[in-house]
């Protein structure tokens, strides 16, 4: 797929049901993580988006918080959301959806979500999101990297 050249864009079935996919591994995913002596979990979005479709459904970065948002108090864990959008248009339009998300989470789990949308390319994001964590080693992780088409990206990128 093309890379839309506007801020939101319709879904398209195969989207949704990436996005269905993804909102049931998330379910799962999330809780195992949390209660397997994790103290910290980590989800990041390399390739983000707006967060939203122009026809009204939520896209991976608001998947993501809304599964953690779903599990209430009951997650242990802290929870990182690192999402990387480069355009400023959509980067602007995600940061205000994930605040009003994170805001919702912070009330439930008081100082234990943090989001952060990266206004860069991934290549230029991943090392800076990387040494935030202790020793420079990412928590248990779950990488969404879903790009439009190849993009070239090195797999050297992600040497955990």
């Amino acid at each position: 797929m093309v890379a839309p050249q506007s801020t939101l864009w319709d879904l398209e079935a195969h989207s949704a049901a990436k996005h269905e996919i993804l909102r049931r591994y998330l379910a799962a995913w999330i809780p195992i993580l949390s209660h397997g002596n994790f103290d910290e979990i980590l989800y990041l979005d390399a390739f983000a988006g707006p967060g939203h479709y122009a026809t009204g459904e939520d896209g991976s970065p608001i998947i993501s918080l809304k599964e953690l948002s779903g599990h209430g108090t009951k997650i242990a864990a802290k929870a990182h959301f690192h999402f990387v959008e480069f355009d400023p248009d959509r980067a602007d339009f995600l940061e205000a959806l994930v605040a009003d998300l994170v805001g919702q989470l912070e009330r439930e789990r008081p100082g234990k979500t943090k989001a952060t949308v990266h206004r860069n390319a991934f290549e230029e994001a991943y090392p800076s999101i990387k040494q935030n964590f202790r020793y420079g080693r990412l928590p248990a992780t779950f990488a969404f990297i879903d790009a439009f088409g190849w993009t070239g990206l090195e797999s050297q990128t992600l040497d955990c």
